[in-house]
């Protein structure tokens, strides 16, 4: 049985942008992802991220589909992400979902989803899971593969990345992209297996989901109000 109600401490920012033509709620909870520039160590956290952006969602459902539309009903389709680069200096891990207008549940799902996030840092993921897990997963370079950005995006990168109108930062990702697609990924099987054990991969769930740096994005055509006293278990 999940324990879910772990005491959670953390400063972070919200958006909420009105849209009264939507007939959903759009809710973006964002992390920083994976550092891009000066970063030796890329290729292993790719294969982490990859592989905890599985876990959290997948074909077969994933542990944050499973939670908000298996259990509770409260969305339908959600997905999670790694790939946006380009928009930030250090990266973007999101999750993403629509749900029907409504502050009781938004609010609600979002502290599914933390909560959940909160329990990976400290309960292993099995070993079993994992091994079933990489049975799905083909390792691809997902620097090369990102998006192409969507209105939405677009509105996330004008409201909370205005820093990468820089053009310094917008220079050093492009010599970075050139770079990376000269190299050749060098990690063996023996490597990847052992950044995918479980304590390797609760160090890396630590590093990333930061809920002093964590962003929550509402579009919605309803103002949505968020507080840091709705999270607190």
């Amino acid at each position: 049985e999940l324990k879910r109600r772990i005491p959670i401490k953390y400063n972070w920012n919200s958006y909420n942008i009105l849209n009264k033509k939507l007939n959903q709620s759009y809710i973006y909870i964002i992390f920083d992802g994976l550092p891009l520039i000066n970063n030796k160590e890329i290729d292993k956290l790719e294969i982490q991220n990859n592989f905890i952006k599985y876990y959290l969602n997948n074909y077969k459902g994933g542990r944050l589909i499973n939670i908000l539309r298996n259990e509770e009903n409260l969305i339908y389709n959600l997905s999670v992400s790694s790939k946006n680069f380009t928009l930030s200096y250090n990266g973007l891990f999101t999750i993403k979902y629509n749900i029907i207008p409504n502050n009781k549940n938004i609010r609600y799902s979002i502290k599914l989803i933390l909560e959940e996030l909160n329990r990976l840092k400290t309960e292993f993921i099995q070993e079993k899971e994992i091994k079933e897990l990489n049975k799905m997963i083909k390792y691809r370079s997902e620097i090369r593969n990102y998006n192409s950005q969507n209105d939405v995006t677009k509105k996330i990168k004008e409201y909370i990345l205005g820093d990468l109108n820089s053009q310094y930062y917008k220079k050093q990702i492009q010599d970075y992209k050139k770079e990376d697609s000269k190299r050749e990924k060098q990690i063996k099987e023996e490597e990847k297996e052992q950044l995918l054990i479980p304590h390797n991969i609760q160090n890396r769930i630590k590093q990333l989901f930061d809920f002093n740096k964590m962003k929550i994005v509402c579009f919605s055509p309803i103002k949505i109000n968020l507080k840091t006293t709705d999270f607190k278990f």
